[in-house]
């Protein structure tokens, strides 16, 4: 596994830096808040102890996804995730990507979201490349994306697939 990899922080001017950010514990890079002109420390773990039903809750009703509407079913479903990767502005919750794993050939990766107030300073791509770190030895990474979010996650090296069709089948 890389100890480390690039994250991005933005100076006064808003023009972007590299930033190398290490992840084994809890480590950090500044975001700036537009509305403040102020910078916040965002630290990054895999650790899920600080997780709480609440603090994820909030974070998918910021992105305004349907998860939320059920937060004791979410907060198990990210607590059995094989591993999660975390953003934190002091003790808020403001990024979370997980993953589902066999551990051997496929890893697929479900949640993937950044608080609206925080998006744009480098946070899901800070996360999802400690996913693809951690788990650069799977044959297949898998996501599904919706199509807004098609160009970022092309950036990470993900590719729609040609040749197949993401299919659901929900609670009936």
């Amino acid at each position: 596994m890389k100890e480390h990899v690039t994250a991005l922080i933005a100076n006064q001017n808003l023009r972007l830096a590299p930033m190398k950010v290490g992840y084994r514990k809890r480590e950090s890079n500044y975001c700036p808040l537009r509305e403040e002109g102020e910078y916040q420390l965002i630290t990054y773990t895999f650790e899920k102890t600080d997780l709480t039903k609440e603090g994820i809750e909030q974070l998918f009703q910021s992105v305004e996804w349907e998860s939320a509407s059920y937060p004791e079913d979410l907060y198990q479903a990210i607590m059995n995730s094989h591993s999660v990767a975390t953003a934190w502005d002091g003790d808020r919750l403001v990024g979370l990507a997980n993953a589902l794993s066999d551990d051997s050939m496929a890893v697929y990766f479900h949640y993937v979201l950044t608080d609206p107030a925080y998006q744009g300073c480098g946070i899901g791509k800070t996360i999802m490349n400690m996913m693809l770190d951690r788990y650069e030895d799977m044959h297949t990474k898998v996501l599904v994306s919706y199509p807004k979010a098609v160009g970022f996650y092309e950036t990470l090296g993900f590719q729609p697939e040609q040749t197949s069709t993401p299919m659901y089948v929900f609670s009936r």
